[in-house]
């Protein structure tokens, strides 16, 4: 019997990096070039319009702080959003899709939003104000972000979202308005208010 030749594995250049910039400290990451540009469309036309400056100067991504843009590196080479073992909470998961927006990476977008729901269903929270203020801050009306936050918010039961959100006064004016007009959308096809509960949801960050 023949033996099957060796399969060939794919080596990255490791001489072949750029240095990127991230955070108002700027932290510095060294990232191999083929790995940077792969997914983001902002990566890739930044390093092709001026790779030199990428290798020797350096990205700079002030708008993406030095933890999410970390967050997105261990995706980049692992697919993993984040460490399995790592306590992640809503707020980071949504600094991380806000990092993928700004990177114009539609992939690690839906990784992480897929993320967040699943982080929803297994511990039966819902995002808590800094999380839902970061969102609404930070990204723009028509983000899947945004719809999938008040996605998770129109299942939990009507009473418990208006005592939360008397109780808790950090929540965006624009986010409480999105709420009522989820609820209202949801009444009219049901005809009735939804008394349908997910447990006991309890607002994390």
């Amino acid at each position: 019997m023949e033996a099957k030749p060796a399969m060939k594995r794919r080596r990255l250049d490791f001489s072949d990096t750029i240095l990127i910039h991230a955070g108002e400290a700027s932290k510095a990451f060294m990232i191999h070039k083929a790995v940077a540009t792969k997914s983001s469309k902002l990566l890739h036309s930044l390093v092709s319009d001026d790779l030199e400056s990428a290798r020797e100067k350096g990205i700079v991504l002030r708008d993406i702080s030095a933890d999410a843009f970390e967050g997105y590196l261990h995706w980049l080479y692992t697919s993993e959003v984040l460490p399995q073992e790592d306590n992640t909470c809503f707020f980071e998961l949504v600094e991380l899709c806000i990092a993928g927006e700004t990177l114009q990476d539609d992939a690690f977008c839906v990784d992480v939003l897929e993320g967040i729901v699943a982080m929803h269903k297994q511990t039966k929270t819902v995002p808590g104000w800094n999380a839902v203020q970061l969102a609404w801050e930070r990204s723009l009306a028509s983000s899947p972000l945004r719809r999938s936050i008040m996605d998770i918010w129109g299942e939990v039961p009507l009473s418990w979202s208006l005592d939360t959100l008397k109780k808790e006064h950090g929540y965006p004016r624009e986010f409480v308005i999105d709420l009522f007009q989820e609820w209202a959308e949801r009444c009219a096809k049901k005809g009735v208010l939804s008394t349908d509960s997910v447990g006991d949801p309890q607002g994390e960050s």
